[in-house]
């Protein structure tokens, strides 16, 4: 399998979306990282506007947290809320 090269921040917001098959909207897409490889992402809905953000932090933090050899984690919020 050939590495791929991810230079700048724009090269890492496009291999989220090829990493999921698709591009998200809405979404806070979760990066695990192991060294200098890239591990399990993870897409998860965004609440809506006024609605609890405790939902969405427990799910992305559980999912983290069962990589034991994650060094770093990257996450990209998708939206077009300002």
């Amino acid at each position: 399998m050939e590495k791929l090269r991810i230079k700048t921040p724009d090269d890492f917001v496009s291999l989220m979306g090829h990493s999921l098959g698709f591009w998200p909207k809405e979404s806070l897409v979760c990066v695990i990282l192991d060294d200098r490889r890239i591990g399990g992402t993870l897409r998860v809905d965004l609440p809506r506007t006024g609605a609890s953000n405790d939902r969405l932090v427990d799910h992305a933090v559980r999912y983290i947290g069962t990589d034991r050899q994650a060094t770093g984690v990257v996450f990209g919020l998708f939206t077009y809320t300002p």
